[in-house]
């Protein structure tokens, strides 16, 4: 009698490639889940996307939940902390105004 095995389950938060609207830049997060059969087949995948990180010229950068619901930076961080980088590098590249 073969063997049956259970599948196992992965879910993945990951950082989409950044997205050029007009004057925005927009970071997809997104939820990924896999579902994982005997010998690391996969069967299924899942992506739905979760929240997005926003970045204009002139403005403070700002975080969008999919649902509409406003999102503090640093909960986008906790999801994602790949977009610690994307926002350092933005301070290092942004001209010196004294404005902010």
């Amino acid at each position: 009698m073969e063997k049956m095995a259970l599948a196992e389950l992965e879910v993945r938060i990951v950082v989409g490639r950044e997205i050029a609207a007009g004057i925005r830049t927009i970071w997809p997060v997104m939820k990924i889940i896999i579902i994982k059969g005997c010998g690391e087949r996969v069967l299924a995948i899942e992506a739905s996307p979760i929240a997005m990180l926003i970045i204009e010229d002139r403005a403070r950068p700002y975080a969008v939940s999919i649902t509409g619901r406003s999102m503090a930076i640093e909960e986008i961080l906790e999801l994602a902390p790949a977009l610690e980088f994307v926002l350092a590098k933005r301070e290092n590249t942004r001209p010196k105004t004294g404005k902010d």
